[in-house]
């Protein structure tokens, strides 16, 4: 499994273990948990720019920010979604700059219409509902 680093939040409490447990699942799901080398480290902060969370990073590491002044479950799908572009960066699929797409220029394409993000918005919730631990 791809190291894991969670900040933000209190490291005994409740909600870092479900958050814990939560990105195991998805690395499992979205089939990354065999990249034993590389880190995800994931930030819980009052702000992201005004964006409800970030995913910056390469092939050996991902920075994700989820803005934790939402309510639980809005980071909780943000976090499914960064995760998304975490597996894409890890596996070389967008590039550092997040301009390339499997080495084709999105430079000049809108927002939603970035094959990125189309995949990431299409698969938040499916995510979320299928990798989140209830039972914690």
């Amino acid at each position: 499994m791809a190291w894991q680093h969670i900040t933000g939040i209190r490291i005994n409490s409740r909600n870092f273990k479900v958050v814990d447990e939560f990105v195991t699942n998805l690395q499992k799901e979205l089939n990354i948990y065999r990249l034993r080398s590389k880190w995800i480290h994931i930030k819980f902060v009052k702000s992201v720019d005004g964006d409800m969370g970030d995913c910056i990073g390469d092939t050996n590491e991902v920075d994700i920010r989820i803005d934790k002044t939402m309510d639980w479950k809005d980071q909780m799908i943000t976090l499914a979604h960064e995760m998304v572009h975490a597996e894409q960066f890890l596996r070389g699929k967008l590039s550092e700059d997040g301009l390339l797409w499997r080495n084709r220029n999105y430079e000049k394409c809108t927002y939603e219409r970035l094959p990125w993000e189309m995949s990431a918005h299409q698969l938040e919730e499916k995510l979320y509902d299928k990798c989140y631990p209830y039972l914690l």
